[in-house]
């Protein structure tokens, strides 16, 4: 490649820059290959998320909810359990009515009544307020005339019920109120003797039982007697339907 006739120092020159410029070409071949192990740049990587998750999967979340819940105060029950106030009864009942004058015959009567509890003591004792409206149908017979009528009776009281049981209860009443006769002839004279047409204020003193049978209906017996402008025994069977 190189003549015998040329200088030793030349070739031995040329020899050593050939080497050099080949180291630097290698290296520079080697700096423009990429470096698999070297870590991405920070500046670069992807914003982190900031999603908050469900309250239900942090602790504690559940602590910020009202530990207790309120809720309306509901009816109160009575000594039986019943959580109506009020009710509603019709009876059936044989009654014997008789005032001072005439001869007094009564059959059966068809009451009604309508109470409100208005107290309930040591969890046994209920206390109504009632009222009761009574008509009695009559024939009297005096001074040998004969009339057909109606005796309407209006009495307020009060009635008391102690339970025995969830469903028995035995019951007491005081009323007191006002009666009014309406007489009619049924003989040939028209007129009405006028004494015998009386009105007057009455007391009745009652008790009997009650048997709940339903939510709302209960079944019971009643005894009453009274005084006052007219002697009355009453004994039936009653219904009572609450409200």
């Amino acid at each position: 490649m190189f003549s015998k006739t040329q200088d030793p120092l030349k070739v031995s020159t040329y020899i050593l820059a050939l080497a050099l410029s080949s180291t630097g070409m290698a290296k520079g071949l080697d700096q423009l290959q990429a470096e698999p192990n070297k870590p991405a740049d920070s500046t670069l990587t992807a914003p982190t998320s900031t999603t908050t998750p469900p309250s239900d999967t942090v602790p504690g979340a559940n602590s910020l909810q009202p530990a207790v819940q309120t809720q309306a105060p509901g009816p109160v029950a009575s000594a039986t359990g019943e959580v109506e106030r009020m009710y509603l009864a019709s009876s059936f009942s044989l009654i014997s009515l008789s005032a001072d004058k005439g001869d007094w015959v009564s059959g059966a009567t068809a009451d009604l009544e309508a109470g409100y509890r208005f107290m309930t003591l040591m969890q046994k004792f209920d206390l109504f307020g009632t009222f009761r409206y009574r008509p009695v149908e009559i024939t009297v017979k005096a001074d040998q005339r004969e009339y057909r009528g109606i005796v309407e009776s209006y009495l307020f009281g009060a009635k008391g019920r102690m339970a025995l049981n969830s469903k028995l209860a035995i019951n007491a009443s005081a009323e007191l109120g006002a009666s009014q006769t309406h007489l009619n002839s049924i003989d040939t004279l028209p007129n009405v003797d006028q004494s015998l047409e009386k009105s007057g204020v009455d007391l009745s003193l009652g008790g009997g039982v009650s048997y709940l049978v339903l939510d709302k209906l209960a079944v019971g017996t009643r005894l009453a007697l009274g005084t006052g402008a007219f002697k009355t025994i009453q004994f039936g069977f009653d219904l009572r339907f609450l409200l």
